[in-house]
């Protein structure tokens, strides 16, 4: 809305009966009640790194899919936007299990820029299909960013075989 008048790709709420988004209302009454047990209801999440506060976002990727990816998405941009507001030398670690849930070019960012702001990013998944999302493949992009690549067993032959062209290859000395 600007100075008072809807633009026209704005829909307004009240169009809306109350069933057909009460879905999207319980999705971030839940969410909400998420970010409260994580974060507590007095604290900012600015606060919490300034004191060197550990802040675990555990959200259940299984039973909230959707939830999960978004509240990953909006957590995410609140750390892009805190780069310039915390303490210059701070370090901050951020921990990213089953990355693809969070995967997009919101993240790509931050992990490209961040680190000139002391942040430190750890990602991890399964396989290489697990950075394709939303018609966007990651692989090249997050692999040509990182610094640390940790690998352990392998299963899936196509993340076997990009892996080993990453590190390259050597053939053995007779």
């Amino acid at each position: 809305m600007i100075g008072g008048i809807v633009e026209p790709n704005q829909i307004k709420l009240s169009n809306f009966e109350e069933k057909e988004i009460v879905g999207m209302y319980s999705k971030l009454d839940i969410c909400s009640m998420q970010l409260n047990n994580s974060l507590g209801k007095n604290n900012s999440l600015l606060e919490l790194i300034t004191k060197h506060k550990t802040i675990l976002f555990s959200i259940n990727s299984l039973k909230y899919p959707e939830l999960a990816g978004a509240v990953g998405k909006i957590i995410i941009q609140d750390l892009k936007e805190l780069t310039t507001l915390k303490p210059v030398n701070q370090k901050i670690n951020i921990v990213l299990d089953e990355f693809n849930v969070f995967a997009s070019e919101t993240i790509v960012n931050l992990i490209n820029k961040s680190r000139s702001f002391n942040y430190q990013c750890f990602l991890s998944f399964q396989t290489i299909n697990d950075l394709k999302t939303n018609n966007m493949n990651l692989t090249d992009t997050i692999f040509g960013n990182v610094s640390t690549i940790v690998c352990h067993n392998i299963k899936d032959p196509n993340t076997a075989e990009y892996v080993a062209s990453v590190f390259g290859t050597k053939k053995p000395k007779n």
